[in-house]
């Protein structure tokens, strides 16, 4: 069995005795494949693995394991010891992926590999939320009283509804965009808001969501500005001299 001749025979007839030795069986195992969790990344939405093969060989010196990896991916180990290991790292997705992983160890004659089964979990999925970010007022082009708004929203495993404007003047207004106009009168001071509407409820008044509003008041104006009530007013004026010199004259003439 170990492929040696152990003993040989001489006779006296002389007659030759070819000895053949039997060829050693060659046996190549993979005996073990172990995946262990090493790493996450939950910015990068990663996770990895350290793995470790291990074989028995007779007769049949290893030349390497190649690790298959489950996701497409293979890599080589170069070694001819009974155990080998590396690492790897999976991308996760928004479901549970089930890995199967293999390792084959090479040499002048193959074995059967060693499989691995696990589970990569899914991306750990948020709490639904929803968060008004900011509200912007910009004057309409072409006009100093209607003003234009814009919010903006962020949803997290939700939707938008509606948004409710209220601009501060006592009106409000719900839409379903992001966007709405309002025009206000002369010399208004106000605080717009605006409040996001989701399924899972409305977001608060934050400072961030509210926009100043300032329109200009007009210059006042006399009522009456034509030629003719100019002349009146001139000629009032002067009447009104001429009495006042008539009643001094009155007084000095009695005295």
């Amino acid at each position: 069995t170990t492929g040696m001749v152990d003993f040989a025979v001489w006779l006296p007839c002389f007659n030759i005795i070819t000895v053949t030795p039997s060829q050693p069986k060659k046996e190549l195992n993979c005996t073990s494949l172990t995946a262990t969790q090493t790493a996450t990344d939950d910015k990068k939405h990663t996770i990895t693995y350290h793995f470790v093969a291990t074989a028995t060989e007779k007769y049949n010196p290893i030349t390497g394991y190649l690790f298959d990896f489950g996701d497409k991916s293979t890599k080589n180990v170069a070694t001819s010891a009974t155990t080998a290991s590396t690492d790897h790292t999976y991308t996760q997705t928004n479901a549970d992926q089930t890995i199967t992983s293999t390792v084959k160890v090479n040499g002048t004659v193959g074995g059967p590999d060693c499989t691995k089964q696990f589970k990569i979990p899914a991306i750990p999925k948020q709490p639904a939320s929803i968060a008004c970010v900011s509200l912007t007022a910009t004057p309409a082009e072409g006009s100093t009283n209607k003003y234009v708004f814009t919010a903006m929203a962020n949803p997290v495993n939700t939707t938008v509804t509606s948004y409710t404007f209220t601009f501060g003047d006592g009106s409000s207004e719900t839409v379903a965009t992001n966007t709405d106009t309002h025009t206000y009168g002369d010399g208004v001071s106000d605080t717009a808001s605006v409040v996001i509407n989701s399924p899972i409820g409305s977001t608060a008044v934050i400072p961030a969501c509210q926009a100043s509003i300032k329109t200009p008041t007009p210059p006042s104006q006399l009522t009456n500005t034509g030629a003719g009530d100019v002349l009146g007013i001139f000629a009032a004026a002067t009447a009104a001299g001429a009495i006042f010199h008539r009643f001094v004259l009155r007084r000095k003439l009695a005295v």
